[in-house]
């Protein structure tokens, strides 16, 4: 038992060596820098921002991909988001974006995951000079249209 819980510790303080390294010299509090080890475990050169010093925003790179992972002052996680090419997609979003926005460029898409909601695909898209915004269930469902139609 001695073995796990020093392990667990050398885990622990690993993850908040690795969430917290601070590239924009804020300051962090403990509360957040735990939080985001236990969410995301260790992670390598995490930049740190923050919104009005209520919103802490994580952002690094997990399986290739970029993610930005948003805390409360108290460590609360509220959301992420991770950036996915448009060929990880699933079919059925593709399938809406060329249905429904006459297959309109994907120029860029990000899950998010929101605090006790479903997640959704924002995906921005390319539609002539302009880029506009649209957000989908994971079943392929418009929930929000910010394009000029």
């Amino acid at each position: 038992m001695k073995v796990f819980n020093l392990a667990f510790s050398a885990f622990i303080m690993l993850g908040i060596f690795a969430c917290g390294k601070d590239k924009t010299s804020i300051q962090v509090p403990e509360e957040v820098l735990s939080a985001c080890v236990l969410k995301y475990g260790d992670i390598k050169n995490a930049a740190w921002t923050s919104v009005a010093d209520t919103v802490f925003v994580s952002s690094f790179v997990l399986e290739r991909h970029a993610v930005s992972a948003f805390f409360d002052r108290t460590g609360r996680w509220l959301k992420s988001e991770t950036e996915l090419r448009s060929s990880e997609l699933p079919l059925v979003v593709v399938q809406t974006v060329i249905n429904v926005f006459g297959g309109r460029k994907i120029k860029m898409a990000r899950l998010v995951y929101i605090n006790n909601a479903d997640p959704v695909y924002i995906l921005s898209l390319k539609r002539g000079g302009k880029v506009e915004e649209i957000t989908l269930s994971t079943g392929g469902v418009v929930l929000e249209d910010r394009s000029e139609k």
